[in-house]
This record gives structure tokens, sequence and C-alpha cells, in this order.
């Protein structure tokens, strides 16, 4: 998928995450790709998977982005979305229940 506003692009891979909500993005892909964020009103407090406090703390910060999927038959889809920053270890980002409820993707397991 791709990831883009007024001035850049940058790909990014997605996770798919039942048990998170919203669309997260790791903070070290928004550094990487110098993407503009700005501070949340009220910070978010995050806990990991396995009910652990995020090494990254609350959720202070987010961006705006379009964000652009291709379907297996390679359509696009685009929408604005709003992605939350912090640390995600090695994913770009998630797509939590927010998202998938939204969406109602039909999946593939093959």
């Amino acid at each position: 998928m791709k990831v883009s506003n007024r001035y850049q692009n940058a790909g990014a891979k997605a996770t798919i995450n039942s048990a998170c909500e919203g669309v997260i993005v790791n903070e070290t892909w928004v550094r990487r790709h110098r993407f503009p964020t700005y501070t949340l009103n009220n910070p978010i407090r995050v806990r990991n998977v396995d009910d652990t406090i995020n090494k990254a703390g609350l959720i202070r910060s987010a961006l705006d982005v379009n964000l652009i999927i291709w379907d297996i038959h390679r359509q696009t889809h685009t929408e604005r979305v709003q992605m939350f920053i912090s640390n995600l270890g090695k994913d770009d980002l998630i797509l939590g229940t927010d998202w998938l409820k939204y969406h109602d993707p039909s999946i593939e397991w093959r």
C-alpha cells in the first residue's frame, strides 16, 4: 500500500490486527519518510497485545494522509485516514478494528 499527502508518497506494509483500534503507524516509519505530524489534544493510552504498556508510552501525535490500497485485481482504493503514531516494532502500520468494521473486507486465506 502507499501513504501520501500533497507533497510526498511512501510505501508501507500493513498488518491487520483485530485486537487494535484505529490505524496506527510506526514512529520510525514516520521519521524515515518525514511526514508532517501534529500533537493530539488528548493523548491516548496504549497497551500491547500482551497487555503490557507500549514502549512509546502515550500516543501524543498523529498524521492525516491518503491511504492507497491495491486489491488482488490491481484496482486501487484511496481514502483519507488519521494515523496515530506509536512504537510498532517491525511493522510499518496496523489497520485495526475501526478500519475493519468500516470496510468489512473479504479476506482470501489461500
